[in-house]
């Protein structure tokens, strides 16, 4: 009794779930590398901004040191405002740190040298991506040369600190996976549900009147559980059953009064 334990209802629903299913990984994959994508080109644009403009701070002065008083009152405004996730470091002409916000910087040489590096791009501006004290920042250097006879040259960087940002997005990414997921498993029971109210029951009742017809039973059908296309392949099987019953009585001489016995009550 193969009907009655609604194969077609887990059959269209594996398919359509498994469809639905490779069809939202590939979404929830596409989602994150384009967010990811995104995430990174406003990091990457944060950074070339802010160095742009420190350039433009630094070089307007005719001495370094000038430039550098002003800038240690700016470092300490960006400590009270932006924490320790952004901020900016002014390296001299040996490649010492002259004046930085705290925070953005590392302990560590090689990590410091990454960022004193002389850029080497036609832009004049180079994004890179650094580790400070072992977290993930995105750092944008630029050489700076003050307006003098004996102009003072270096480098700059503006760096922000891209772990917590990431993090973020990565939590907002993975609550849109959720809900996709959720989607999933609402999509799937929604097909489920009407395939065994719309097709499952009503096939259910032929399939049984057929077994039982198979057994010399030819009573009539019992009513259409759904009003479609269903009704009218239940008349006519109705019919059919009413012709093999007047032929079986025929041929076996059966009493037109008895009874059939009682078929199995179709599920619903």
């Amino acid at each position: 009794m193969a009907a009655r334990q609604g194969k077609i209802a887990l059959q269209l629903t594996q398919w359509v779930g498994g469809t639905i299913i490779v069809l939202m990984f590939v979404f929830v994959i596409a989602d994150y590398l384009i967010q990811r994508a995104h995430l990174k080109q406003g990091q990457d644009t944060k950074v070339r901004l802010g160095a742009e403009g420190l350039k433009t701070y630094v070089e307007r002065g005719t001495a370094i040191d000038e430039s550098v008083e002003s800038l240690k009152d700016m470092a300490a405004f960006s400590d009270y405002t932006e924490g320790q996730d952004r901020g900016f470091v002014l390296f001299g002409e040996q490649e010492e740190p002259l004046v930085y916000t705290s925070g953005v910087i590392s302990n560590d040489p090689e990590e410091r040298k990454h960022l004193s590096r002389h850029p080497n791009v036609p832009s004049g501006i180079e994004v890179r991506r650094v580790k400070v004290n072992n977290s993930d920042a995105v750092a944008a250097v630029s050489a700076y040369r003050t307006k003098s006879d004996t102009p003072a040259e270096g480098t700059l960087a503006y760096i922000v600190i891209v772990e917590r940002e990431d993090q973020a997005a990565l939590r907002a990414w993975a609550t849109r996976a959720v809900m996709v997921l959720i989607m999933i498993a609402g999509t799937m029971l929604a097909v489920r549900i009407p395939v065994r109210k719309f097709v499952v029951a009503p096939i259910d009742g032929l399939f049984l009147a057929a077994y039982a017809a198979s057994k010399d039973d030819y009573r009539k059908l019992p009513r259409c559980p759904v009003d479609n296309e269903f009704t009218e392949l239940y008349d006519m099987f109705d019919r059919l059953l009413g012709h093999l019953t007047d032929t079986r009585i025929t041929e076996a001489g059966v009493p037109p009064g008895d009874q059939m016995p009682d078929m199995e009550k179709p599920v619903e």
